[in-house]
């Protein structure tokens, strides 16, 4: 496998830490780093598990939250607690203790964060991919949707996610 960037600044970088090591280049650097980077976000998702209703609320406070930037990840703790409160989560997830969350969210370090905004990440990720899959944008295809997403009970209406996979 070949990484290769058209980023001036990370290319650089990545040069910088090949420097010194001819057997290495900018993209065997970055698919090493990537590698370290992703085992190390699987044994911090580990550590710091969530699932079922704790991580849906999670994901529900985050919708809205665009993390294009590595330093907003410090901001999650936050956005979770103003969210539950703002769009009053937890009365919709009864069986999640929010104080608890948000004194583990306050806690977390910035590594644990990171691994919880890939999966919040991904999880919309899949539901945007689901409906995509689903819906044709012209005809009557979309007027059936249409119709039929506003007449089932909202009970029905929220996708069903295996957790454990995100």
């Amino acid at each position: 496998m070949v990484v290769s960037f058209k980023d001036a600044e990370l290319e650089k970088t990545l040069s910088e830490r090949a420097a010194g090591n001819a057997d290495l280049s900018a993209g065997l650097v970055a698919k090493r780093d990537l590698d370290r980077y992703y085992w190390m976000m699987h044994q911090q998702g580990s550590r710091f598990a969530t699932k079922g209703e704790e991580l849906e609320l999670i994901c529900e406070a985050l919708k809205e939250t665009t993390f294009s930037e590595p330093w907003i990840i410090q901001g999650v703790p936050g956005t979770v607690e103003d969210q539950i409160s703002v769009k009053h989560l937890a009365k919709k997830h009864m069986t999640v203790d929010c104080d608890q969350l948000v004194d583990r969210l306050h806690q977390a370090s910035a590594l644990q964060l990171l691994t919880l905004v890939d999966r919040v990440e991904r999880h919309w990720n899949s539901i945007e991919r689901y409906w995509k899959d689903q819906i044709t944008p012209t005809g009557d295809n979309k007027k059936m949707l249409q119709n039929s997403a506003q007449t089932q009970p909202a009970e029905t209406k929220r996708a069903k996610v295996d957790w454990d996979k995100i």
